[in-house]
């Protein structure tokens, strides 16, 4: 028994000696420190045609060639209707027109049909169709002189003074020549017009005269004193008066509101807009004159009553009274309002520019025939739209981009109501200058879009960029920088215009690494990419600095790293990648590094282990020196754990060495 458990004692103590050796080894051995490092990614019938004209005795199958032969002295003779495209005009003198039983007429362009300025005698038909501002069918001007016998002038219009004959010169009437039928621009009778000062001279004059309007003396100078001639046919709408002739008085008037509802507030003013007031002379036909008037009264809601009193040319004046159902007014149409110079729109505009400061406005049209201005929004009271009863606020509808010939259909809706307007629609006029043109970098073996030469540009126009007289391929060009030409192509020729410029500009190719030269295993990198001109400057400066760092750590190396441009250290903002090589006297080290300042402190960097090196980011490299440490304090560990063991050792080998020879001595 205490042999056998002698035995058992003595492989426990060495069995739990080996056990605490190995257990010691594996406490104290060297372990890696790991930091995390931010991650980034990256004539006549010679030709057998029908005469249509005599000069004398000589036939015209052309009216044009007949009236170019046609000269002083000569009749020229109408075969059949002539109808000439523009106004004829006849300047010699005794000279006649015979028209036979046929009509000369105007047709194709508005004129006179015959202009005299010489003198001129026209007998028998008609001239017709002249429509002239003066003188429709024939103006006889101050030089002229104008017989008509037996011939008819009707049929003919001026806008403004004598429908039929408008004469400065001398205009005689002989047989039964006939001047009625003609009208002014309204409809109305407008048929003989003298200048103040003329006279119609008469002679043997038989026929009929309208005179509507006459100077101020007596227009009559009769030469054959068997002139019995009528004027104004009949007329009732004038009366002799001393040889001249005037307007029958105005005896009564009727009139009558056309413009719909009116409402209380209405002024009568407005009302006499929309008031019509015709009369009655004193022969009971209707008033040819000019009649004025005014509206007075009260309006109220229901029946309302105005009393509307005209006055006559002559002065004389009569009542009426005007009953109207006053409501309130309903909007009927939209009318829209184009400025004199319309605001420019293009294709993406929104439509409040239509209607901006100096745009389109929009007037609504009442059923009392008001217009009354829109407002794009719903208020209670406005003073620059309509009255506050009124609730009718506009919205616009359409898309500028839809458009055809350049013009796109925009539509003004307020209420039931609507109105389309067209809008012109502006090309964008592209037009680049040098400032807008900026200079780009790429990191090297990058794709490179060339519209980032021109950021403002918009998307219809393309950027075509040339580098060494071929396109421009970012991707195949080495760290650098280049010339770039650039020139521009219109894309989208329906919203812009074409544009010629030709602008140089620099495109720079970044590096993607950094090295250091003379330093393997140094490179700084950044995102975005480095300047081509800047270097990699890494110094190992251990022996130059005396580093001092407490506890166990010990500075082991000491670099300088800086970024330089032409030998100038530069800052080099931005996040940077900074990679230190670790040689092989460090490969089972604990490595920290630090990062000494300018007054010699140091600060713990965060940094990865990459096997051989230490990657880690730093914000600039213009003061930078980063110390390298290790553990001292792991080797005192490993040598005590080493003596230890070995005494541990020993000692299991001085008892197994005592029990043996104890063994020995007690078999003895």
């Amino acid at each position: 028994m205490d042999k056998t458990f002698g035995k058992w004692i003595s492989a426990a103590w060495l069995l739990a000696a080996l056990l605490f050796t190995a257990g010691l080894f594996g406490l104290f051995s060297p372990r890696g420190r790991t930091a995390a490092a931010d991650a980034t990614d990256s004539p006549d019938g010679e030709d057998g045609e029908p005469a249509v004209a005599l000069v004398g005795e000589r036939e015209y199958s052309s009216f044009g060639e007949a009236f170019g032969a046609w000269g002083e002295g000569a009749t020229l003779t109408l075969l059949s209707d002539v109808q000439t495209d523009s106004s004829l005009t006849v300047s010699g003198s005794g000279m006649t027109l015979a028209l036979g039983d046929h009509t000369l007429s105007l047709g194709g362009e508005s004129g006179s049909v015959l202009k005299v300025e010489g003198g001129l005698t026209v007998t028998g038909g008609k001239i017709a169709g002249g429509k002239a501002e003066q003188g429709g069918g024939i103006y006889v001007d101050s030089r002229g002189s104008l017989l008509l016998e037996d011939c008819e002038v009707s049929g003919n219009t001026a806008t403004k003074d004598g429908g039929g004959i408008y004469v400065t010169g001398k205009l005689t009437l002989a047989g039964g020549a006939v001047v009625e039928g003609n009208t002014d621009g309204n409809g109305g009778d407008s048929n003989i017009f003298l200048s103040p000062g003329n006279k119609i001279a008469l002679n043997g004059f038989t026929g009929r005269a309208g005179v509507t309007v006459i100077s101020p003396e007596d227009p009559f100078a009769a030469e054959d004193e068997n002139s019995s001639g009528v004027f104004t046919a009949d007329d009732k709408r004038y009366v002799a008066e001393g040889g001249s002739l005037i307007l029958a008085p105005l005896a009564s008037v009727e009139a009558v509101y056309t413009g719909g509802k009116v409402f209380p507030t209405t002024d009568p003013n407005a009302i006499a807009e929309h008031v019509t007031v015709t009369g009655t002379n004193e022969n009971g036909v209707p008033y040819a004159g000019e009649i004025s008037f005014k509206v007075e009264g009260t309006l109220q809601v229901g029946t309302g009553e105005l009393t509307v009193t005209a006055t006559g040319e002559g002065g004389e004046s009569a009542q009426d009274t005007l009953t109207l159902q006053v409501e309130v007014p309903v909007l009927t149409a939209i009318e829209v309002k184009t400025p004199q110079y319309p605001p420019k729109v293009y294709f993406d505009s929104p439509l409040t520019a239509l209607t901006a400061e100096g745009g389109y406005t929009f007037k609504g049209i009442y059923d009392d025939g008001i217009s009354r201005t829109l407002c794009p929004t719903a208020q209670e009271t406005s003073e620059t739209c309509c009255e506050d009863y009124i609730k009718d606020f506009y919205t616009l509808y359409g898309d500028l981009a839809q458009r055809e010939n350049g013009n796109a259909q925009i539509t003004v809706r307020a209420g039931d109501i609507s109105a389309v307007f067209s809008v012109k629609v502006s090309k964008y006029v592209v037009s680049l200058s040098a400032e807008q043109v900026k200079e780009q970098s790429v990191p090297e073996g990058s794709a490179f879009d060339a519209r980032r030469f021109v950021p403002s540009l918009p998307s219809g126009v393309n950027v075509l960029a040339e580098c060494g007289g071929a396109p421009l391929d970012a991707a195949a060009l080495s760290p650098g920088v280049y010339e770039v030409r650039l020139s521009f192509a219109v894309a989208d020729r329906e919203n812009y215009e074409e544009i010629a410029a030709v602008f140089l500009t620099r495109l720079t190719v970044l590096r993607l690494e950094l090295k250091a030269e003379g330093n393997e295993g140094f490179s700084v990198t950044r995102e975005g990419g480095l300047p081509p001109a800047w270097r990699l400057n890494a110094e190992d400066v251990t022996q130059v600095l005396t580093v001092n760092l407490e506890g166990s750590l010990e500075a082991q190396a000491v670099y300088e790293i800086t970024l330089q441009e032409k030998g100038v250290v530069v800052e080099g903002p931005g996040k940077l990648t900074v990679r230190i090589p670790l040689s092989e006297e460090f490969a089972d080290k604990d490595v920290t590094l630090f990062l000494m300042g300018q007054d010699g402190t140091l600060i713990r960097v965060e940094a990865e282990r990459e096997e051989d090196a230490l990657v880690f980011t730093a914000d600039s490299l213009l003061h930078a020196r980063y110390v390298v440490a290790v553990e001292t304090a792991s080797r005192v560990y490993l040598i005590l754990s080493i003596v230890f063991g070995v005494a541990c050792a020993l000692g299991a080998a001085a008892l197994l060495f005592y029990l043996v020879v104890k063994r020995k001595m007690t078999l003895r």
